[in-house]
């Protein structure tokens, strides 16, 4: 196929045909594992540093899930973007969907 700029008479390519080497072995379940892992991971290194004294003070029960919803901030993007540069844009909403349900609980504890 030519590319329709050099050839104005050929219609443009469809949406299906553009993405056509997208990754849809990866979907929405894998991205939202992805997620709870990375979730996990850095939620058990912010209750280490809570444990170990490196963060101390006074804090509450759940104030180690608002320290990982603002630790999100510096990798969701970085990730998401991987994902929709590697071709696996499902793989990008489910991992998008675990971030903002994580963000959200970190809002309402930060709020509350």
């Amino acid at each position: 196929m030519t590319d329709p700029l050099e050839d104005p008479t050929e219609e443009p390519l469809s949406y299906r045909e553009r993405y056509a080497e997208v990754d849809v072995d990866r979907g929405v379940a894998v991205g939202a594992a992805v997620g709870i892992v990375m979730f996990l991971g850095v939620q058990g290194l912010i209750v280490a540093a809570f444990q170990s004294g490196i963060i101390g003070g006074e804090t509450g029960v759940l104030t180690p899930l608002a320290f990982s919803g603002v630790t999100q901030l510096v990798y969701v993007f970085p990730t998401a973007l991987f994902f929709v540069n590697r071709r696996c844009p499902l793989m990008a909403k489910g991992y998008l969907a675990v971030a903002a349900a994580v963000f959200l609980l970190a809002g309402l504890v930060l709020l509350g």
